[in-house]
């Protein structure tokens, strides 16, 4: 009678498990179709090597509030080091840089902008590098279009929610992005007349000057209305938040992607800052099962933006990675 018990029990947990990756298949096949329906037409940088390209283009995302600039000189040194030469392309993500403003900010939009991108510039397949957003966008990518990409590498993020459950450190961390946020979206920047002004309300909410600078890149001069204005969609980012800080593809945003059965069965590289809480032990399960062949490296030096505190070493990382040997074959 035991046995049998625990059988059909066992045979119930597995039917739930299938009706529940099914449901999350259909609704993350809906998200696809309506992501390539919005897909909107993204600005792009380039970077073009010296020499014949010998390789896939490789393809570079930005963060929440960047844009290709932010990577204008890493990408440059990167294309100098690599042994094998290739294209070095940046967008700018959606709402962020020179791109189209929209609604959405879903990470499933994203991949569908990029797959658009690609499409448009003929690229079949590409290696795709991503820091902290874009390091989601390119794990989007990747899981959900992954004949378009070789091989992936991700900057200081893991493919989760860090809206609240994902220990008090991340929290923490996410919690301090979030009042930055709000506190960009409640600025009045159409009676500013300077960035200088705009930095001197914005120390009363954010102490730290270097993050004060770089969130003010984003506003430049309005020639139309006087004063200043956001080049980024700081509306839509505000609203949006609590789906960029998740990770939902189709399972929704209490539950890990994995639960999709999704998985990206070629080679992904994790670099984690030693100085950061992004990547935790307790991600790493998550992060074996999307992307099963994947190898972290931990930079002692660096918190999470590991491109701009470590540039060096997160260069020398990342071209080793491109110039492999016996790299996953398609």
């Amino acid at each position: 009678g035991a046995v049998t018990r625990w059988l059909s029990t066992a045979v119930e947990q597995e039917a739930a498990l299938v009706r529940q990756q099914e449901q999350g298949r259909k609704r993350s096949e809906g998200l696809q179709q309506a992501g390539l329906a919005g897909a909107v037409k993204l600005n792009y940088v380039e970077v073009a090597s010296d020499k014949p390209e010998e390789a896939c283009p490789v393809l570079i995302l930005h963060g929440l509030l960047g844009s290709a600039r932010n990577f204008a000189s890493f990408s440059k040194s990167l294309s100098d080091e690599l042994q094998i030469p290739r294209r070095i392309i940046m967008p700018d993500l959606r709402n962020h840089g020179d791109s189209t403003h929209a609604n959405s900010m879903g990470y499933v939009n994203m991949a569908a902008d990029i797959k658009a991108l690609l499409e448009e510039l003929e690229i079949d397949r590409c290696c795709v590098i991503g820091h902290s957003m874009g390091g989601k966008a390119a794990a989007c990518l990747a899981l959900l279009f992954p004949d378009m990409v070789e091989s992936v590498a991700i900057l200081d993020i893991a493919p989760v929610s860090y809206t609240g459950q994902n220990g008090p450190s991340s929290s923490k961390t996410w919690m301090e992005i979030n009042s930055i946020i709000k506190a960009l979206h409640e600025m009045p920047v159409s009676t500013y007349e300077t960035r200088k002004q705009a930095d001197a309300d914005l120390a009363r909410t954010i102490e730290d000057p270097v993050l004060r600078s770089f969130a003010l890149t984003n506003l430049v001069p309005d020639r139309e209305g006087g004063g200043m204005k956001w080049r980024i969609g700081i509306k839509s980012i505000s609203r949006n938040m609590g789906i960029i800080g998740g990770f939902d593809l189709g399972q929704g945003l209490q539950r890990p992607a994995s639960d999709l059965g999704l998985k990206f069965e070629r080679d992904a590289f994790f670099i984690q800052g030693g100085a950061s809480s992004f990547i935790r032990s307790t991600h790493l399960p998550e992060i074996g099962k999307l992307f099963p062949r994947f190898v972290l490296q931990t930079m002692r030096n660096a918190g999470h933006w590991v491109h701009s505190e470590d540039p060096e070493a997160t260069i020398r990382n990342v071209q080793r990675f491109l110039d492999r040997e016996n790299p996953t074959p398609f």
